[in-house]
């Protein structure tokens, strides 16, 4: 028969065992909620993942339009989007997964790596890549499926060029996160963009050795709907914002026009601190009237607010309407040789004029024909 003195030890080992065991049960428990799985997905996608997906919807297409003119398309690998800026394809060269399970906001689907998720908004499409186990050091790379121009910018954006303009549609800069979806800061971490032949890659170099698993790497594309055309109704000032994408060097144009017979208008202010803004001659009619601007970027002109002051007479109840426009690789940021059209108060179509060249000097780089309309957010070709 065991001592007491033994019966005492025995009964707390199994004490201390049984505090172990319930440790554990609550350390899988917290794993288990944070990898919180969806139904049919086999890997486990971080909670901050399913709370961004939404509800499940099982007959839901795997083809949204969040809102007007903006269609997201998922498929194996990523997704594609098109606007009526252009058209971006993004697809990660993972290994084959599972089927992909919709939601409310975008699908997730399983990976040999862990999980792969596309959420959507009305503004952004972004491919979620959700890792579980080292890979040491390794290229990401994912396809640009687009027939626009990506350019790197020293701030992490990508943005994408039609020629010489920049359109508004961008990637935002590389994050890797963690379970939670919180930032997890990685020395180095960059975008590269890599052609072959006529193909294009967004490729991310990335050594994991240190990254707490899982990690999430999260490449987004997004479509600027608003901050660079605008329209507002009134005599006070307001501002619009430039892309993140602007270098130095590129040539910023704004086009303003207004419901008012003026042929006053202010140049624009902004805090980037580099060159001034410059005028061309302002055009009016009964109703009506437009004036341009133009400037030369320095670096410091990215992702800054420019101030716009309506024209000389306007009232309560005059319409302004601003867009800004970027140009890259124009040698000159002159616009003096180029014409402005002529306004007709009753025209019922738009189209440039001919196109008639002033001063002396070399052909023009690249010609603009701006448009604007009373009460409606003006274009160009």
């Amino acid at each position: 028969m065991s001592s007491p003195a033994h019966k005492l030890s025995f009964r707390k080992a199994l004490l201390v065992g049984g505090a172990a065991v319930l440790l554990l049960a609550a350390v899988a428990f917290v794993a288990a909620h944070e990898l919180a799985p969806h139904h049919g997905t086999a890997k486990a996608t971080p909670a901050f993942l399913t709370k961004a997906l939404g509800a499940p919807r099982p007959s839901a297409s795997l083809v949204r339009t969040p809102r007007r003119h903006f269609r997201v398309a998922i498929h194996k690998g990523g997704f594609a989007f098109s606007t009526p800026a252009g058209r971006v394809g993004l697809t990660g060269d993972v290994e084959t997964g599972g089927s992909w399970q919709a939601y409310s906001h975008g699908a997730s689907r399983s990976t040999r790596l862990g999980s792969e998720t596309v959420t959507v908004t009305p503004t952004i499409a972004e491919h979620y890549q959700t890792v579980t186990r080292r890979q040491g050091l390794r290229t990401w790379r994912w396809k640009l499926d687009t027939t626009l121009e990506p350019r790197l910018s020293p701030n992490g954006y990508v943005g994408f060029f039609r020629g010489a303009e920049l359109v508004p549609l961008e990637s935002d800069p590389a994050r890797i996160l963690d379970r939670h979806g919180r930032n997890v800061p990685t020395k180095g971490l960059q975008w590269g963009i890599d052609q072959r032949g006529r193909a294009r890659w967004l490729t991310l170099r990335l050594d994991d050795a240190k990254l707490p698993l899982p990690y999430t790497i999260d490449p987004a594309a997004a479509w600027r709907v608003s901050s660079t055309a605008t329209k507002v109704t009134g005599t006070g000032t307001w501002t619009i914002t430039t892309p993140n994408t602007i270098l130095a060097n590129d040539v910023l144009v704004v086009e303003q026009s207004a419901t008012v017979n003026s042929t006053t208008y202010t140049a624009p202010t902004d805090g980037g601190g580099g060159n001034s803004w410059s005028a061309l001659a302002a055009i009016g009619t009964t109703a009506f009237s437009q004036d341009v601007f133009y400037k030369r970027a320095v670096a410091a002109d990215s992702n800054i607010a420019v101030t716009l002051t309506p024209p000389t007479g306007s009232v309560g109840t005059t319409v302004n309407v601003v867009t800004l426009h970027v140009f890259k690789g124009l040698a000159s940021a002159t616009l003096a040789n180029a014409q402005v059209g002529g306004a007709n108060a009753a025209a019922r179509t738009m189209s440039c004029p001919a196109i008639t060249t002033v001063g002396t000097g070399a052909a023009p780089e690249h010609i603009i024909c701006l448009f604007g309309a009373a009460g409606v957010p003006s274009t160009h070709a």
